[in-house]
């Protein structure tokens, strides 16, 4: 925990901390010559959301091959705050309220990287990239 002490003599006043962690900000303003404590407590979330992806059945590869140019890719995302967005790619993805979540990627022929990115509503962020190949020449069984 890390304590600040400021104290301001305007009457409107605004301090931005960016700090790691929760912080204890002990304020004294004056104004007219009166001086009024206060403390604000703020914490900083540091959890990042969760993805899981179950279409393409990844299974711990980063690589996954199909033979359809059109590719949904599904999974769920979840954070204590809530989810903000999805994006698959930088498009937005279509999620519901309680995670579940799903995109649909023009793929080309050869590799096409993915990348999922997901934001809760503190603004934590996280990232899952994989490889989706689309080959539609090889024989398939």
């Amino acid at each position: 925990m890390t304590a600040v002490h400021l104290e301001t003599i305007m009457k409107p006043w605004l301090v931005l901390l960016v700090l790691i962690g929760a912080v204890d900000v002990s304020v004294a303003q004056t104004y007219e010559g009166i001086s009024r404590p206060f403390v604000l407590k703020a914490a900083i979330d540091t959890v990042l959301p969760e993805i899981r992806i179950v279409n393409p059945p990844l299974g711990g590869r980063s690589r996954w091959t199909t033979g359809d140019g059109k590719f949904v890719i599904k999974g769920s995302v979840s954070h204590r705050s809530g989810i903000k967005s999805v994006q698959a790619n930088g498009t937005e993805a279509r999620v519901e309220s309680d995670g579940p979540f799903e995109a649909t990627l023009n793929l080309t022929e050869g590799a096409n990287p993915v990348t999922i990115t997901v934001t809760s509503v503190t603004g934590t962020r996280a990232t899952l990239k994989f490889e989706i190949v689309l080959d539609t020449t090889s024989p398939r069984e």
